[in-house]
């Protein structure tokens, strides 16, 4: 669902909490900081990039 926001388009966002083996969050870490992105927006855009690749034959 995107929600508008004047001249700007954003999807809705939900706030969840989740248990990650601490090797994978440290590592999420690593990876948002070299992107300069929160652990959310990085963890958003890995999970939107495999939800992309099933979709591909």
């Amino acid at each position: 669902m995107i929600h508008d926001r004047g001249d700007t388009v954003k999807p809705l966002k939900k706030s969840i909490s989740i248990t990650l083996d601490l090797p994978i969050l440290e590592r999420i870490q690593q990876l948002a900081e070299q992107e300069d992105r929160s652990i959310s927006s990085y963890i958003n855009q890995v999970l939107k990039a495999h939800l992309r690749s099933l979709e591909e034959p």
